[in-house]
């Protein structure tokens, strides 16, 4: 009976197998007429996802649920989240309104000098960017198949238009080619890492754009290499069978995961690390295309870059755009721009001299079985329990002992102050209006948070205490050395000196750090007001944005009326009744405290804090995403 059962289920194996290998057929995508916009027409060994699905459908389903796959769209109902209902937004001089009818999708815009009912000029809208935090939109610029970015956005958080600037660190009232790309952008940059196997198909210095892609989003063969062989080989039903029951690796086919820690991580690196790109590669890319392809070697065709090389690559990067090395990375050298994880992750000891890759927490498909929603799994791509300690105790499996892990962290167990996150990756990174977690991985130092630098790991949960407090509560548990501190550093909460004094990179991310649950579980917020007062007036759109965000989620604030992008003197009205509900209420208890600049009798030290002020780093600061 066992054989025949055996045979029985080999023969219905043979027939589902040879049902899917039917329908294998590689996909053609070419979009004839379409003149405006980048088309997908597939190209060299690529097949496009829709030839993995009948084989793959799991893995097809949730690369489909994720922001990968969304990425880049075309624009259609269902791609695009923004409301295209008639609404007005007056930016720089211009109104945009924003329409739909159908499947078609525009933008008129008109000077905000014209009479009213004056017409204006239209441009379709023809794809999307993001639909995650936000969604940015492509219209036809006229120029063949070079888009044009429009200068709105459309907010997931806040279910609104907001102007595109206000929502990136950039200097108030910067005109420049960050803010304002030419036609054109799309193709010679962004599509590198918004879609498959682009080819710019760019040429200048006319510039001439005729951009094709395999796919628009981050699909199956940019993560594992072409498939046209794995498609070929595996129309054999004969093959695909015995490659099932050996599970055995297919050879035809990159699967990260199989990979060196390296070499798996350089997959994810083509696209999340600093890097740039020489004459001769510009010049290959502008044509053909990328050259790297799974299971390669990353940097054998693109320049990765750190803080402090010195090469003519990276010489003349700087002398076009000036800003670009501290755009992308803390003085201490360390990256600051989210969406770079490679590059924090290339300096960390654990993939230095350990075996650490991407691939240890997180996972492009979510697995059967998963009990977590969708949802959860498409935010971050983690595996399952990889928000916590587990994470790190599968390398580090002593401190899986609660006894063991509170030695080392001084701290409860259930606190946010022994989630070795918090104190290891600390939110040193920016992107998308949030901090995000520093994939560099190290150890708290004080001397890392003097003015214009990385703010230390401790200090971001105890906004309320001094460097000194910092410094020697490290030297009392770990004997790390006491770095030379200044009285200020002494004296006055690092949260305060951040918000008031730092640079425009750190008070957006003590803003942000203020509307966290763990700082605010750690440092209180009754000392919070005056500070949100100070930067929900800040000269940076964005820094005023993200205030005005935390603000909302501090228990019992006052409801003040204010919006970041209002007139000045509508803001200015709005602190000041925060400011009149501090005063009259006064700073409880708790909050009373020299370094909090707060008086014993519960009032803001209006000369400490207008001191503090004056020495504000105000050199112009901008964030690379």
């Amino acid at each position: 009976m066992r054989n025949v059962s055996t045979i029985a289920l080999l023969a219905v194996a043979m027939v589902a197998i040879l049902a899917t290998t039917t329908r294998y057929h590689r996909v053609h995508l070419h979009e004839p007429g379409e003149a405006a916009r980048p088309v997908e027409v597939l190209a060299g060994q690529y097949v496009a996802s829709t030839a993995c699905k009948a084989c793959h459908p799991i893995e097809y389903a949730t690369w489909h649920a994720s922001y990968h796959h969304t990425m880049t769209q075309k624009a259609a109902p269902g791609a695009v989240i923004g409301r295209f209902d008639g609404s007005e937004i007056a930016t720089e001089g211009y109104i945009y309104k924003v329409e739909h009818q159908g499947d078609d999708y525009w933008v008129e815009i008109r000077s905000a000098l014209d009479p009213p009912g004056t017409a204006g000029i239209k441009r379709t809208i023809l794809m999307t960017t993001g639909s995650h935090h936000q969604q940015i939109y492509w219209a036809d610029s006229g120029i063949g198949r070079a888009l044009e970015l429009l200068p709105l956005l459309w907010n997931v958080q806040e279910q609104r238009w907001r102007t595109r600037d206000a929502l990136f660190l950039r200097p108030p009232k910067t005109v420049d080619a960050l803010s304002n790309p030419a036609p054109g952008e799309w193709s010679k940059n962004c599509n590198r890492c918004h879609s498959t196997f682009p080819r710019p198909r760019v040429t200048e210095p006319f510039l001439k754009v005729d951009t094709q892609v395999v796919e628009f989003g981050i699909a199956c063969e940019e993560c594992h290499g072409p498939g046209d062989h794995h498609v070929q080989v595996n129309m054999d039903p004969i093959r695909r069978f015995r490659e099932y029951t050996n599970n055995s690796p297919d050879s035809t086919i990159v699967q990260p995961m199989r990979l060196s820690h390296r070499r798996s991580s350089e997959v994810c690196g083509q696209c999340h690390a600093v890097s740039l790109r020489g004459r001769a590669e510009t010049a290959h890319w502008n044509t053909q295309g990328f050259s790297f392809e799974p299971g390669g070697d990353l940097e054998a065709t693109q320049t990765l870059v750190h803080k402090g090389d010195d090469t003519p690559l990276l010489r003349s990067a700087v002398k076009e755009v000036p800003s670009f090395v501290d755009m992308m990375f803390w003085p201490d050298g360390v990256v600051c721009a989210a969406g770079r994880e490679y590059s924090g992750m290339q300096t960390a000891p654990c993939f230095e001299r350990g075996t650490m890759s991407c691939m240890s927490c997180h996972q492009m498909h979510e697995r059967p079985g998963d009990a977590r929603p969708r949802a959860e799994w498409t935010e971050d791509q983690l595996k399952p329990g990889m928000r916590g300690n587990n994470a790190c105790i599968q390398c580090h499996p002593k401190f899986n002992d609660e006894a063991r892990l509170t030695a080392h962290t001084h701290h409860k167990a259930a606190s946010s102050g022994s989630n070795c996150y918090n104190c290891h990756m600390p939110f040193t990174t920016w992107a998308l209006s949030k901090a995000v977690r520093n994939h560099h991985i190290d150890s708290p130092v004080a001397q890392s948070s003097t003015l214009t630098e990385r703010p230390n790991a401790c200090n971001l949960c105890h906004l309320d205490k001094t460097l000194e407090w910092t410094a020697t509560s490290l030297f009392d548990w770990y004997k790390t050395p006491k770095p030379e501190l200044t009285a200020a550093d002494r004296s006055i909460a690092a949260g305060v000196r951040w918000a008031v004094s730092g640079d425009a990179r750190q008070r957006v991310f003590v803003a942000w750090c203020m509307g966290w649950p763990d700082a605010q579980e750690a440092s209180g917020t009754a000392w919070m007001a005056p500070y949100f007062a100070q930067l929900l007036e800040d000269p940076y759109d964005l820094v005023r944005f993200v205030a005005q965000r935390s603000l909302r989620t501090v228990p019992g604030s006052v409801t003040i009326g204010y919006d970041f992008m209002d007139p000045p003197a509508a803001r200015a009205r709005a602190t000041g009744l925060l400011r009149q509900s501090w005063r009259r209420d006064g700073a409880p208890a708790a909050a009373r405290h020299a370094a909090l600049l707060v008086d014993a009798e519960g009032r803001l030290m209006d000369a400490a804090f207008l001191q503090l002020l004056n020495q504000r780093e105000n050199r112009d600061v901008i964030l690379g995403e």
